[in-house]
């Protein structure tokens, strides 16, 4: 193993690709502006910055600043990246690489997409002005997006597209201001965990195409349409603060949902809403206050309510 210091001066693609870089190796990028895409071909490889200047800018021209490419074990950490017309980072196939503590600006795809890969840590990221923050697509499993923030994205703050992108975690996550859904889950048995999703143009956490799913301890507030939207069925929708939302705070349209313990306040468009499609939910052990219209509306069929505190708005 050695470590080893680049200059912007160096085509970084070409150098991990020769003999001089092997598995286990540090790069560390001194400060400066790299106007390049650094297709990652290698495992084992940790590729740092020397400062906290280490700036990858795309000039709008260049598709993705960092790819890697089927690799394991990679750590990309520290940089800022800007003005890429795909991805800030693209992780592609591959498994247990960490993304960590990188500022990533203006992008025309996602801030952070990970594709067909696995145990994957995005940690401590900054993402701004993409069209989601974070995205896991494509068989994306077991992946761990903790304590990122994602901000002014032209879609969703956080996303698991699709129901094969599944028992993932996001925890710890700020989604503000976001476009579209300030975190969108699909996939069965995801953990939804303490983030926050505040202002967001959507809903402010999105629930589809996946069972199982367990969304707990979340802050949803302020966004312009619902706090909580439960399209499928089987999850756990437990603690979380739901308030101030332009929508109803928490819409279930699925089955064997249970919604337990939430605080749920001054939403505009009824705190609960049961819809005609959903039956056989438990709603435990809520707080309502001054939901409107309505606290509660229940158009399903064998839904099951006990022990929730149901407060009218003070005249």
């Amino acid at each position: 193993m050695a470590v080893i210091y680049v200059s912007p001066a160096t085509n970084i693609t070409e150098f991990i690709a020769s003999l001089a870089v092997t598995p286990g190796d540090v790069l560390v990028l001194e400060d400066g502006v790299y106007n390049q895409v650094v297709v990652i071909n290698k495992s084992n490889l940790r590729i740092v910055t020397k400062g906290c200047q280490a700036i990858f800018n795309g000039g709008s021209i260049l598709a993705s600043a960092f790819v890697l490419n089927g690799v394991t074990g990679v750590e990309i950490k520290g940089f800022k990246i800007l003005d890429y017309t795909a991805h800030g980072i693209f992780v592609s196939g591959g498994a247990a690489n960490r993304i960590l503590d990188n500022s990533i600006k203006r992008v025309s795809g996602d801030g952070i997409r990970v594709s067909n890969s696995q145990a994957n840590l995005i940690w401590k990221n900054e993402i701004k002005e993409a069209v989601d923050g974070v995205e896991l697509i494509s068989g994306s499993i077991g992946n761990r997006v903790i304590e990122n923030y994602a901000a002014n994205c032209r879609d969703d703050g956080f996303e698991s597209f699709l129901s094969n992108d599944r028992d993932n975690t996001f925890t710890g996550n700020v989604s503000k201001d976001n476009g579209g859904n300030g975190l969108e889950i699909f996939g069965e048995n995801n953990l939804v965990q303490c983030n926050v999703s505040k202002r967001n143009v959507n809903a402010g956490l999105y629930i589809a195409a996946g069972r199982n799913i367990i969304a707990i301890n979340n802050e949803i507030e302020n966004n312009s349409n619902e706090g909580i939207l439960v399209i499928d069925s089987n999850c756990f929708i437990a603690n979380n603060q739901v308030k101030f939302n332009g929508g109803i705070g928490i819409n279930v349209f699925g089955n064997n949902n249970i919604v337990q313990n939430n605080n749920i306040a001054f939403n505009k468009n009824n705190g609960l809403n049961l819809q005609e499609s959903s039956s056989t939910n438990f709603i435990f052990e809520n707080e309502f206050v001054c939901n409107t219209p309505a606290n509660i509306v229940n158009n399903g069929t064998n839904n099951n309510f006990l022990e929730n505190d149901v407060k009218k708005c003070k005249k």
